[in-house]
């Protein structure tokens, strides 16, 4: 659920920025959003960012996108892979109707 923005603080590289602050679950857990500076997700809330309390919480968030965006890479890698093996079929098949061509 939409919340407004809210100032952000890199867990990483300590760059303070403002998001969109988006709940999890109507927890008032933020997604985190990628870092501008490092491009890291390991950012939290500024009002948070101190509690270490708060940073335990976030450290199953944090683990939990980065699961979900590797496997989201590695669909997207071999959805790659499969087309450009396609491709390589169809430049093969291209490449005999052309030779058949040329032998008539």
């Amino acid at each position: 659920m939409y919340r407004g923005v809210t100032t952000f603080k890199c867990t990483e590289c300590q760059q303070i920025f403002e998001a969109d602050f988006y709940d999890c679950d109507n927890h008032w857990h933020a997604i985190p959003p990628l870092c501008p500076n490092c491009g890291r997700l390991r950012t939290m809330p500024m009002l948070l960012a101190d509690d270490e309390g708060q940073r335990h919480d976030y450290l199953h968030i944090w683990e939990e996108c980065e699961r979900i965006a590797k496997e989201k890479e590695e669909k997207r890698l071999k959805s790659e892979a499969k087309w450009l093996a396609n491709e390589e079929k169809q430049r093969k098949i291209r490449e005999k109707i052309r030779k058949r061509k040329a032998k008539k």
